[in-house]
């Protein structure tokens, strides 16, 4: 048994058991953006492009992302950019 983050990309692998966490000890992995309003008005498409994100992605997204980086070893803006391009 160890603590783990429930959204590394090593979970995936069927040896582990993902313990629920039914008293809530540990906080929800939410993503949540956060960008300066001068950054927003001077690029308003970061908006829509980040809640296309943010409505796309949960736990099981983010390991899975996580997995392809870790396990997988393949590069963090590639698998960004392949995830991206599928949502959009």
């Amino acid at each position: 048994m160890a603590p783990a983050s429930t959204t590394e990309g090593n979970l995936i692998d069927p040896k582990f058991t993902l313990l629920e966490d039914d008293k809530a000890v540990w906080p929800p992995y939410n993503i949540a953006p956060v960008v300066r309003k001068e950054v927003l008005d001077a690029n308003p498409d970061i908006a829509e492009i980040l809640n296309a994100v943010n409505t796309k992605i949960d736990i099981k997204t983010i390991t899975e992302l996580n997995a392809e980086v870790d396990v997988n070893k393949r590069e963090y803006e590639e698998v960004g950019k392949e995830f991206y391009d599928s949502i959009k």
